[in-house]
């Protein structure tokens, strides 16, 4: 039987300071959500997302957004 093991949390590649800045701007902490995708799709969501002037982070949330709106049993 193969026991999982969890991982201690991650800074990841930000800024030791990152989140002080984003408590005096009021801004939410933020974690990061890892996913896997074919390469080819990554590049596709990279270069619409340079072509319409906007990150991927905010283009997947809003998209995380829009789609968990739509099918909310709500």
């Amino acid at each position: 039987m193969t026991t999982l093991k969890i991982k201690k949390p991650q800074k990841g590649h930000r800024h030791p300071e990152a989140q002080k800045v984003a408590n005096i701007l009021g801004q939410e902490e933020t974690v990061r959500l890892n996913v896997n995708v074919p390469k080819s799709f990554h590049k596709k969501v990279r270069r619409w997302a340079l072509e319409h002037d906007i990150t991927v982070t905010q283009m997947v949330i809003e998209a995380l957004e829009e789609h968990m709106n739509k099918n909310s049993d709500e």
